[in-house]
């Protein structure tokens, strides 16, 4: 059976992820992504990279927390145990993507056209609900 147009079931589904860091869960949108690119970690300031991703929050200490022991969040979460983790190219990186993130979360109107802020939610159509669409019962 299918919920009604309207029902609680209607509303916007926010994907949850974990923070290697401090293991909190928390909305997609307020963590930073990180990736394997050509066998380096590295932030993906978009999060749309292909690939397994981990997920950091913003705070520097979960960074610290995560590049701890050997950095084996990293690689234990993007399951690339051979992954190189430079620990000191990743904080210097890190405040660029904790900038951009904080930019995103401002809204789209923040940024100028073309800008990360700008063009963030447009591959799925900015997150703008479409009032054409066709509801199926």
């Amino acid at each position: 059976m299918r919920a009604k147009v309207g029902s609680a079931s209607d509303a916007a589904h926010v994907p949850i992820r974990t923070c290697v860091g401090c293991r909190r869960r928390q909305p997609r949108t307020t963590l930073l992504r990180v990736v394997v690119r050509g066998g380096r970690v590295e932030f993906d300031p978009e999060a749309r990279a292909p690939g397994r991703g981990a997920w950091l929050c913003s705070d520097a200490a979960c960074l610290e927390q995560a590049l701890r022991k050997e950095a084996r969040p990293f690689r234990r979460a993007l399951r690339a145990p051979d992954a190189d983790v430079d620990a000191a190219r990743l904080r210097a990186s890190f405040g660029e993507a904790r900038r951009d993130i904080r930019n995103a979360q401002a809204g789209p109107s923040d940024g100028p056209p073309g800008s990360a802020n700008a063009t963030r939610g447009a591959a799925k159509g900015g997150g703008q609900r479409r009032d054409d669409a066709v509801v199926r019962e």
